[in-house]
């Protein structure tokens, strides 16, 4: 919704799925002259998944391919 104003900086980030792409969208976020969003992905054990494997679900999830939680 925040993106149809049409002044407001926003970005879809997860870490741990791409570093340099969630750093250019802070860097970017912060110089932006005007409102900034940021939407960040963070898998939480609350979501049924194993932590151990959370930046292979945020990866998945970027990917569009977040179909189940992941167990070992």
């Amino acid at each position: 919704m925040a993106m149809t104003y049409g002044y407001v900086y926003v970005a879809s980030v997860a870490m741990g799925a791409n570093k340099n792409q969630f750093l250019k969208a802070v860097l970017e976020a912060e110089s932006y002259q005007g409102p900034s969003l940021i939407i960040a992905y963070a898998p939480c054990i609350n979501h049924g998944i194993n932590m151990s494997r959370s930046q292979n679900e945020e990866k998945l999830a970027v990917r569009g391919r977040l179909l189940a939680p992941l167990s070992l």
